[in-house]
């Protein structure tokens, strides 16, 4: 079993580690791509204050946000702060990734802290997700592109707090640099000028 984990983290899922799925899983999986509201309830996880890491909990309008955002594509909500705002994001976010293939996510905010937090919450409530689910997810850039904006602007002192207590500077780009190619190749075979 520890050989089944990436980098000494039990939460994460070793690359290419084969997994059988179970018919439950299937239609789980299913299920959750379907409806974001039911996959932020039963398989995001937060951490809050009071509880520390807790299943997410949606209040009526966190339901009504996430559905909107799966089906609008433009959404303008003006909200007090403090009213879970950042947490229903990050769900919807989660959701998006793992269950889109070729997706970027950027995050916007006011200060870089800001959005280097939203994607640390990204990073944990993937990394509870169960692993086999984490196995449609793993070929996607957001762990890369999260590991790299934490070696970019967290101080040389965190770096033992990393699961491999180094920020994997080569690999990230590495990594990065392959999903870059890959875009560009794709972009460069589909798109077309359009004279209309």
């Amino acid at each position: 079993m520890a050989n089944d984990v990436y980098l000494g983290n039990p939460l994460l899922k070793k690359a290419n580690t084969p997994i059988e799925f179970t018919q439950d899983q299937i239609l789980e999986f299913v299920k959750c791509k379907q409806d974001p509201v039911y996959f932020a309830k039963n398989y995001v996880k937060i951490v809050t204050l009071d509880k520390g890491l807790q299943p997410f909990q949606l209040y009526p309008f966190q339901e009504k946000l996430v559905n909107n955002f799966h089906n609008h594509r433009f959404n303008i909500c003006k909200m007090p702060r403090q009213t879970g705002k950042s947490t229903t994001v990050v769900s919807f976010l989660l959701h998006y990734a793992v269950f889109n293939d070729n997706v970027n996510i950027g995050i916007l905010a006011n200060k870089a802290a800001t959005a280097r937090e939203l994607l640390d919450r990204l990073q944990t409530a993937y990394e509870n997700l169960p692993k086999w689910m984490q196995q449609f997810a793993s070929i996607f850039p957001l762990k890369w592109l999260t590991q790299g904006m934490r070696s970019v602007f967290l101080p040389d002192s965190f770096v033992k707090m990393e699961v491999a207590k180094s920020w994997e500077i080569g690999r990230t780009a590495l990594v990065l640099v392959v999903w870059t190619l890959v875009g560009i190749g794709f972009s460069v075979k589909k798109f077309k000028w359009s004279n209309s």
